[in-house]
């Protein structure tokens, strides 16, 4: 196909984008208009934005660098509360949370404390197993007075070390790490809200004890309908709505794609909406692709290319779709049940999927205008740089030919190798997304 080095269609996708100031650099293949509006975002992603698991992170687990990484969530890392008080009420092992927040803070990371997992001691029902929890990890603890002690103390320990985020639980709504009911996890939300969100007494007035505390909601999961059921019966139940962030794990079904992964957060923001929770912040608390359904069975085989690919696609979206952070799953998993790890064996090399989250966190240190989908199927991102402007593109389907806009200067790979691009040259638009400089 014979590449035009001018493309009208280049101008009208990048005028819907940014009202038509940098339309004579549209590097696009099309000119319809988005699928869904732009919400413009004015500021760089934030460090935290920058979200990761890294499991035995209370151990030798190897830390990330906060040049790749901002924040992590104590998930795998030995810090439920069946780890924190494993015998008994008044009997605590603190040391495996202090060296997980102590590791990550130490590193400039930013730690989000997970509760839940009850204890045997604690739960109803011991059959009621959370896979490598232990006996009742699962299920509803006995008491809401046992729950609320501990939601307490964890809050008012974790907070002396820094902690300012907590949430209430892991996947309460896909069956394994919970086997209680909507109302009951509303119950026990409310109680951490409150935990978190305690009071004293100072000079007469009732202040806050943890003014930068938050409440992170339960991290949804939201592939399958039932799912979605649970969340909509658990946002009706009393004390379901008291939180300061909506959490949500975006895991798509084998084969599916970071766009259908927005998909579903569209889909999910519906119901958010309802309960009017639908302006609070939203975190994605987990996230990758490939993975089994309930960590059954191994995960889908996903090549390196298409694994970077996915990394760069899923956070330029989810920025771009008003994310406020998002926490990759993982960086060191190797366990085969989810397909997309960021490091090589030893912890520490990264994998293509690594170099791609750590080249896209480059991208989007730059106000980050907006992303649309032309009629092809092609995706253009447009960031703001000090001077000119960056497009980030790919196809998720097929290979599309373009002209290099004006003022180009270079193209970066998602993997962080850039080369010299003059403006009208050929650029090939593969699943794989592209950051287009230009000068002006």
């Amino acid at each position: 196909m014979r590449v035009r080095p001018t493309a009208r269609p280049l101008a009208a996708l990048v005028a819907a984008v940014l009202g038509g100031s940098l339309a004579a650099a549209a590097p696009a293949d099309a000119a319809s208009k988005p699928k869904s509006p732009v919400t413009p975002i004015i500021s760089a992603a934030p460090a935290d934005f920058f979200g990761m698991h890294v499991n035995g992170l209370q151990g030798k687990a190897p830390v990330p660098s906060n040049k790749v990484v901002g924040s992590v969530r104590l998930w795998d890392t030995g810090t439920t509360w069946a780890d924190l008080q494993p015998t008994g009420p008044t009997s605590w092992n603190w040391k495996p949370l202090d060296d997980a927040i102590n590791h990550a803070r130490r590193a400039r990371l930013k730690p989000l404390v997970v509760f839940g997992q009850a204890p045997q001691w604690a739960g109803t029902n011991a059959s009621q197993v959370a896979p490598g929890y232990g006996p009742g990890s699962a299920s509803m603890p006995k008491s809401l007075v046992a729950w609320r002690a501990y939601v307490t103390a964890v809050v008012a320990h974790a907070s002396r070390l820094g902690v300012t985020d907590f949430q209430t639980w892991n996947e309460p709504n896909n069956g394994t790490f919970f086997n209680g009911s909507p109302k009951q996890m509303a119950a026990l939300n409310l109680a951490a809200y409150q935990a978190v969100h305690a009071t004293t007494v100072k000079r007469g007035k009732a202040v806050r004890k943890y003014p930068s505390a938050k409440l992170v909601g339960p991290g949804f999961t939201t592939r399958l309908s039932p799912q979605i059921t649970w969340m909509q019966n658990y946002l009706k139940a009393t004390g379901g709505n008291k939180l300061d962030v909506v959490a949500l794990h975006l895991y798509g079904l084998p084969g599916r794609t970071p766009e259908s992964a927005i998909d579903q957060l569209t889909k999910a923001r519906r119901y958010l909406k309802v309960a009017k929770i639908d302006t609070l912040p939203l975190y994605v608390t987990e996230v990758s692709f490939g993975a089994a359904v309930g960590g059954v069975g191994p995960a889908e085989t996903i090549s390196p290319a298409l694994q970077a690919a996915y990394v760069a696609r899923f956070l330029l979206l989810a920025r771009s779709n008003g994310v406020a952070r998002v926490y990759w799953y993982a960086w060191n998993n190797q366990s085969h049940k989810v397909s997309i790890d960021l490091t090589k064996a030893d912890g520490k090399s990264l994998t293509d999927a690594g170099k791609a989250y750590q080249t896209t966190r480059t991208w989007l240190s730059q106000p980050l205008v907006g992303c649309v989908r032309a009629s092809t199927g092609t995706w253009t991102c447009t960031v703001k740089q000090k001077r000119g402007s960056g497009y980030v593109v790919w196809n998720p389907s097929k290979k599309v030919r373009i002209a290099a806009p004006a003022a180009t200067v270079s193209v970066t790979s998602v993997v962080g190798k850039k080369t010299a691009l003059k403006a009208g040259k050929a650029l090939t638009v593969t699943t794989s997304p592209q950051y287009i400089a230009t000068s002006k």
